[in-house]
């Protein structure tokens, strides 16, 4: 996934929301006192993420803001509910273009030349503490200040002066540096009152003396909607900071502005991000003017601007030499027929990787096997948008073995069978016909446990390597083995649990369950006959331990070669 697709997803995501119940979204920050947080490291979420978190973990029914990676979990020594889906975030790290290396924020901000850098996106799977099983309970804070006080040091901070003079009217006076309310009697409870003042708080840091944001919009204009939106989610963040509460009867007062906002992000989505990252730096403004927060350099401050520039320093670090092959570089499509000699032996991998005419499959530096993203072709077809890589020193090129290695009998069988089987039900899908032919009927007889084998597969949801499939083609293939192996049924459904449930297994602990692991699965469950399904740990123990299970070490080394894939990806620059 890529940055504009993560973004555009949090923003649909957000609209709909405000759609569907304009009240839900303002409750998400109503978690007092906390802020979303890696549970592990204690960093604070900032920005996007911030903003994300927070609104996944309500949805959740959670409040504990605390999150992990499934890396972190483990190291830890705890485990996740059953069922656990995680959030993805997004992090960012300078780059430094002249040693081919990501560096800290500290060196990129001290540098003299930023030209000589970009920035990489990198987007990370985390889990709510609250589907943590083993995490220590969350640690509270008692807050020795209430939230009057809490308000009341921001003002005095930001020497601005607040008048009660405002009769139905809120609002801040750019001309005169002054809010303007109504008298607290007006409001219907403290709430009101506070959240109000905070949101007028918030317009009041876009001063050209302090945050210095576009403050001229007039009422119904995109600038107007674009600084209440941020006036909004500031309040939101402060609010949450200081344990301002939400209250169902208080959203009366921002009911005004949520179709404006709609409107807005949907023609413009980034309008959202943008929002989120003023009102980020506006509600740590109004915390630090209060000393309610100490508000620390952050590793992600100025990332939007300078995305906007990176994209020409990028283009200029790669070498005529670099562009050349990049050029040449063409996507294509291994099947398991090509062999390449890994560690242990052989591997016939499967999915999309670069080929270069003369000099063979990309790879990693000692690496053995081309590099095939998770993300497949779209992946590589990105890189290829974006211009290729920014240099192949860290990369390598790679070919197969010219020997042949020794398929074995089975597999080689169960290959044939598929081309045959393929044919007949595709054919059969086609025509809307499931009678019997006198070929079939034979070939049955002939290749029946193999063709029992292959339809039970199939009938899972089994597909080859980008495999498109006609509609029908599973409940096909079940309803061949009900008519014609009825007696395969009862062990098939048996296999569809264990399937299913090995799947979840491999999607909860950060994998893709990919054709090549999910088939091996299957077999290994076919081959062994067990009557409870083989959990991702137990399998892991066992291939840890050297397993003389071919299948299991084909399970294992997938598994590998995913979490190798994952951290090389991370230090590449696209």
């Amino acid at each position: 996934m890529d940055t504009k697709e993560f973004r555009k997803n949090i923003a649909d995501e957000f609209v709909n929301s405000l759609k569907e119940n304009p009240e839900h979204w303002q409750r998400k920050w109503s978690v007092a006192g906390m802020r979303p947080e890696n549970c592990v490291t204690h960093t604070k979420y900032r920005g996007i993420n911030r903003f994300y978190l927070t609104y996944e973990a309500v949805k959740r029914n959670s409040t504990d803001m605390r999150w992990a990676t499934f890396k972190q979990i483990q190291e830890k020594g705890w485990r996740l509910k059953k069922g656990a889906k995680s959030v993805q975030v997004e992090f960012w790290r300078p780059y430094n273009k002249k040693i081919h290396s990501v560096v800290s924020w500290e060196e990129y901000k001290l540098a003299k030349n930023q030209d000589d850098y970009c920035l990489l996106s990198r987007y990370y799977h985390v889990f709510n503490a609250k589907d943590i099983i083993g995490i220590p309970p969350i640690k509270k804070v008692n807050n020795h200040i209430t939230q009057h006080e809490a308000v009341n040091k921001i003002i005095d901070g930001m020497k601005i002066k607040v008048l009660n003079d405002g009769m139905d009217r809120a609002y801040y006076s750019v001309a005169n540096d002054i809010i303007h309310l109504p008298s607290k009697e007006v409001f219907d409870n403290d709430y009101a009152y506070n959240s109000t003042l905070l949101h007028e708080l918030s317009h009041a840091t876009g001063a050209k003396e302090r945050l210095d944001r576009p403050l001229s919009g007039t009422m119904h204009t995109s600038e107007y909607a674009r600084e209440e939106l941020i006036a909004e989610i500031s309040a939101c963040f402060t609010g949450a900071d200081i344990g301002l509460q939400y209250e169902n009867a208080d959203f009366k007062n921002h009911k005004a502005y949520i179709q404006s906002w709609i409107s807005e992000i949907e023609k413009k989505p980034e309008t959202l991000f943008d929002a989120i990252k003023q009102a980020d730096q506006a509600a740590d403004y109004l915390l630090e003017k209060g000393e309610l927060l100490k508000v620390n350099e952050n590793e992600n401050d100025n990332v939007e601007e300078v995305m906007e520039n990176s994209t020409q320093s990028v283009d200029s670090m790669r070498t005529p030499e670099t562009i050349v092959i990049n050029n040449e570089l063409k996507i294509v499509e291994l099947t398991g027929k090509l062999k390449f000699k890994d560690s242990v032996g052989y591997t016939m991998p499967e999915g999309y990787c670069f080929m270069h005419p003369d000099k063979g499959y990309l790879a990693f530096a000692g690496n053995t096997m081309p590099y095939m993203p998770l993300g497949g072709k779209n992946a590589l077809l990105n890189i290829q948008k974006d211009g290729g890589f920014l240099s192949f020193d860290d990369m390598a090129w790679v070919k197969p073995v010219e020997e042949q290695v020794a398929v074995h009998k089975s597999v080689e069988e169960k290959e044939k069978v598929g081309d045959k089987v393929n044919e007949y039900i595709e054919c059969m899908v086609k025509n809307n016909d499931i009678s019997s032919t006198k070929n079939f009927y034979k070939y049955l007889d002939e290749k029946r446990e193999n063709l029992a084998d292959l339809l039970k597969w199939r009938s899972l949801g089994g597909t080859m390597l980008n495999e498109k499939l006609p509609e029908g083609y599973e409940q096909a293939c079940f309803g061949l083995l009900r008519e014609f192996m009825p007696e395969k049924v009862k062990d098939f459904e048996l296999s569809k649990e264990y399937y299913k449930a090995f799947k979840k297994d491999v999607e909860v602990n950060g994998y893709q369950p990919t054709t090549y692991l999910m088939s091996n699965y299957y077999y290994m469950m076919e081959k062994r006959g067990r009557e409870t399904p083989a959990a991702l740990s137990e399998i892991s123990k066992e291939y840890l331990e050297g397993s003389s299970d071919p299948l299991v070490n084909n399970i294992g080394n997938e598994l590998k070669a995913q979490e190798t894939l994952q951290l090389q990806e991370m230090e590449q620059c696209r």
